[in-house]
Formats: structure tokens, C-alpha cells, sequence
């Protein structure tokens, strides 16, 4: 119900409360640290909630301010709550938080990528020699914000101009980069790994926070048209190039883990053991939700050894004949289904990741050329992080940290990442 701290601390608060305080059907706590603050604790059989923080962290574990009020209605079993009760809800948001942080969103997004790209003080090297060509830092921080607001590389220079001009005033850049220069640099290998790396790194403060990830694919329309063969008719046709994106995410904030951009016909189930390596580098896993493309008896296998659970979707078809970690998976899948549902129905954040990055970021990616489209949708992934740590900057508190040990990766730039 709840920890032994969280106990502790609302017998000190059963003091503070009175029986004026449960006004509309809602118990109205004073904060502890904050005389002038009240909590607004929805306290019923068929659900608790409360509107602070730490409920909002740690649902459905019992915050200090439901267990205050567990106590005093437990002493005071004469009490009949009077006027109407709410029905009950699942989850509160402090909206006014949620609009202070969409508010002010793009000034805390150059605020983060300024300390992001701090490290990144090489420049490229160009292939040709001659003087030194625009810094990386510059480079990465006038990418992210054009992809931040889902800018054309040719349509809005002034308006993109303008922006970088100001972050050159404050510090956060030392030159603006021209639109062909950044867009050169996309198409480069080497981009790949450090926005994989940025995406890493956007994710290290919620590591204390995430145990429960999920798995999902989607696909992104490209720009340019492909050959192919039809398989029916034998005959040729064109179709537009599309990019598709492995990803694993926090079922609690929805904050990417990890990351991988592949082609369009690439199959699903082969990518979750190295997404599940790169997340268990800064989370501790204990559960893996996932649907029936994962389900495979290498993936469970991964999964159990890195002592975690899998909750991965069965095909209907599907039978418990292979031994191992297969049968042992779909065994309690069939016998515990009521169980495993209510630990899979948890699922759904991932589709809240990809609609939002759809809808924010687009749904299309511009670039023509194979490396810079599955760049671009890097860039789309690390803004996502970037505004899913904003939110929860505001609503939860969260201290952002980004420089703890080191890398040299190729081609001589240097990123600060987790260790």
C-alpha cells in the first residue's frame, strides 16, 4: 500500500487535519513544507489519489497525505463523509504545470541542447582538407531546433536565422551554420551514433523512475519513390521509401530508452535483444511489455537473463510445445491470463509515444538521401525526449543530468553520456 517513509511521515500530518477539511467530497491537506499549499486527496474504497507529486511518481502507491487521511478516518469511525463524492479517477495532472511547461517549451529546449552539446567542441573534419567547417555542437543544436519546429530546410531560413541568432547572443552556439551546411552534416554516418547517444543520454534522469518498458515499431513516410517488384503480378512499380523505428520506452513518463532506425521490410522481433542491452545499461528492467511480433523464444530467453519478466502478446495460433522459456511464457499466459492482462494492458503508453511524436514532429520525413531520412528520424525521437523531460521537469521535479563519464566516438567528437 505503502512504503515504511511514506507511513512515517503521515502519522505526523493525522495532527493537521480536521473534520472541515473534507469539503465536495474531497479531503483538502495542507502540505508539510508548505502551510500556504493544499493537496486535494480523493479518499474511497474504490480508488485513492491525490493531486502531489510523489502520488503522481509513484501511483498507485500511497502518498503521506492518503495515509494521513487513512488514520484519521480510521480513529474517527464515526464520521459519515457528507456532500458528493466524485467518481473515481486513475491518474492526476497538475495542469497548471503541464502549461507552464508547454508554454515555455522551446526556450527549455535550447536551455537543454545548449548543456547537451557543450562536450561536442570538435569540429568536422572535411574530407578535402582546407580550413575547419562548422563546429559540431553548432551543427547538432541548429538540427534539433529545425526538427523541433518541424522547419523545411529551405522555407523559413530567416525565421530559423532569427532563432539561432538570439542563441548566439546568449552563449549557447558560437556560429550560425548555414541551412546547406547543417543539411550536408545530416546525410554524414557519424551523425547516427551521436544521436543515438543524445536520445541515451535525454533518458539517464528517469533511471530511478522506469522498471516497466515497453517495446513497439512504426514506420515514417519517406519523400523519394523506390523500385520494386510486386509478388503477385511479377511486374514493376514505384512506392515511397519509408524509414521504421524500433524503440523501447518508460510505461510511467513514456521517455524513449533506446532506439533504432531501420528499413522498411525489416522485421520487428530481431531488435529487442539490442534494445533491451542499450536500456539495461541505465535502468533495471523488471518487466518488458511487448505484442506478438516479439514473441519468439530468443527474445523471452534475452529478456529472463538480464532477470527480467516478459510480458510479450501470443499469436492465436500459438501452442506451448517448445520447451524452455517459450512454454514457461505461454504456460502462464494461458493459466494466469486475468494476471498477465492486467500487467500487458500497461502496454499502451507506447502507441501515446508515437502518436505524439506524429503529431508534434510529423509523420513524413524530408531528407531524400538513406542516412540523412534515418537521421531525421533520430532528430524526431530526440525532441520527443527532449519535451518528455520538460513535462517532467515541471510536474515531477526531476533534476536533468547529462555529464556523468565520457566517450570518444569517430571520427573525433566527444559526448559526456551516463555511465
Amino acid at each position: 500500500m505503502t512504503t515504511k517513509r511514506q507511513d512515517e511521515r503521515g502519522s505526523h500530518l493525522v495532527k493537521s487535519i480536521k473534520r472541515s477539511d473534507f469539503r465536495q467530497g474531497v479531503w483538502h491537506v495542507k502540505s508539510e513544507s508548505q502551510p500556504n499549499v493544499e493537496y486535494r486527496v480523493l479518499y474511497e474504497s474504490a480508488a485513492c489519489a491525490c493531486t502531489c507529486a510523489a502520488f503522481r511518481l509513484h501511483q498507485p502507491e500511497w502518498c503521506k497525505h492518503i495515509w494521513a487521511v487513512h488514520e484519521f478516518v480510521s480513529e474517527n469511525t464515526d464520521m459519515a463523509p457528507i456532500g458528493p463524492t466524485p467518481a473515481p479517477v486513475g491518474r492526476y495532472r497538475d495542469w497548471a504545470e503541464y502549461h507552464k511547461s508547454r508554454a515555455w517549451q522551446i526556450e527549455q529546449v535550447e536551455t537543454l541542447m545548449a548543456e547537451l552539446c557543450r562536450p561536442l567542441t570538435t569540429p568536422i573534419a572535411s574530407p578535402k582538407g582546407g580550413r575547419p567547417r562548422n563546429p559540431v555542437a553548432d551543427v547538432v543544436y541548429t538540427l534539433v531546433l529545425r526538427a523541433y519546429c518541424n522547419f523545411p530546410g529551405r522555407r523559413f531560413p530567416r525565421l530559423l536565422s532569427s532563432i539561432l541568432e538570439h542563441a548566439l547572443t546568449k552563449g549557447a552556439i558560437t556560429r550560425v551554420p548555414g541551412a546547406s551546411s547543417a543539411q550536408s552534416c545530416l546525410g554524414e554516418g557519424w551523425m547516427e551514433s551521436l544521436l543515438t547517444e543524445l536520445i541515451l543520454s535525454t533518458s539517464f534522469p528517469f533511471r530511478s523512475l522506469e522498471t516497466i518498458i515497453a517495446v513497439d515499431c512504426s514506420g515514417f513516410l519517406g519523400s523519394r519513390r523506390q523500385n520494386y517488384t510486386k509478388r503477385k503480378t511479377g511486374g514493376k512499380g514505384r512506392e515511397r521509401g519509408w524509414k521504421r523505428a524500433h524503440i523501447m520506452c518508460g510505461v510511467r513518463t513514456g521517455i524513449i530508452t533506446a532506439a533504432i532506425v531501420t528499413d522498411a521490410h525489416d522485421h520487428d522481433s530481431p531488435l529487442l535483444p539490442p534494445l533491451l542491452e542499450m536500456t539495461c545499461q541505465r535502468f533495471k528492467v523488471k518487466e518488458v511489455l511487448g505484442d506478438s511480433a516479439y514473441a519468439s523464444a530468443r527474445n523471452f530467453e534475452a529478456i529472463l537473463a538480464k532477470g527480467a519478466k516478459p510480458y510479450i502478446n501470443f499469436r492465436k495460433n500459438a501452442k506451448g510445445a517448445k520447451p524452455g522459456a517459450w512454454r514457461e511464457t505461454f504456460l502462464y499466459y494461458r493459466d494466469h491470463h486475468a494476471e498477465w492482462q492486467e500487467h500487458y494492458r500497461r502496454r499502451r503508453m507506447v502507441e501515446a509515444v508515437w502518436s505524439a511524436t506524429k503529431r508534434m514532429f510529423g509523420e513524413r520525413l524530408r531528407s531524400k538521401g538513406d542516412v540523412a531520412a534515418q537521421n531525421e528520424l533520430l532528430l524526431k525521437l530526440l525532441c520527443y525526449n527532449l519535451c518528455c523531460l520538460i513535462r517532467c521537469i515541471h510536474e515531477f521535479g526531476i533534476e536533468p543530468e547529462f555529464t556523468n563519464g565520457s566517450m570518444n566516438g569517430q571520427n573525433g567528437w566527444r559526448i559526456q553520456r551516463p555511465e
